[in-house]
């Protein structure tokens, strides 16, 4: 609060203060706080990505997803706007329809849209490029887990286990 006083950049103490009502446990002013960035910096992908973290529909999609009911989720979202911003939603939509082998295109689009809105993007290439193998774009895949590589140093163990579990060959 000090340093906002001081003329710091308000941006910077916004976003940052959010993290310390985060870990308070305050979450009202954490949010606060983000929409504050925000309105300072309205493209700003990390912020937004934080700030969906709020939306309330990842209450009801966290445990299902967790149960893996990718069905459920499904059906929770079935409404969902490929122009919704939020990056976990239109991953978990991806990610489910992907398990269900139900309307793999539109997973394959979802994928793309939680990357371009800041969803973490070890975890879009990796399961993108399983999904571009069950759509036989094989270029895409190789494509996706090379950029899996670039990513995690770990991911040639991942993807051996993955491919052992999944008896792909």
């Amino acid at each position: 609060n000090k340093a906002l006083e001081l003329g710091f950049d308000p941006f910077m103490i916004y976003s940052d203060r959010s993290n310390v009502y985060h870990n308070l446990g305050d979450d009202i002013n954490a949010k606060s706080d983000l929409l504050k960035a925000l309105s300072i910096q309205p493209y700003n992908l990390e912020v937004k990505k934080r700030l969906a973290l709020f939306d309330t529909r990842l209450v009801k999609i966290q445990p299902l997803l967790d149960d893996h009911k990718f069905n459920d989720v499904i059906k929770n979202l079935n409404s969902l706007s490929l122009d919704d911003e939020n990056p976990f939603l239109q991953y978990s939509l991806a990610l489910s329809l992907h398990h269900t082998k139900k309307n793999l295109d539109e997973a394959l689009i979802r994928y793309t849209k939680a990357l371009e809105l800041g969803f973490d993007p070890f975890w879009i290439f990796y399961n993108r490029g399983f999904l571009n193998i069950d759509l036989k774009n094989l270029k895409n895949a190789k494509y996706d887990f090379i950029e899996s590589q670039k990513l995690n140093n770990n991911f040639f163990d991942i993807l051996i286990d993955t491919i052992k579990s999944k008896n792909i060959t």
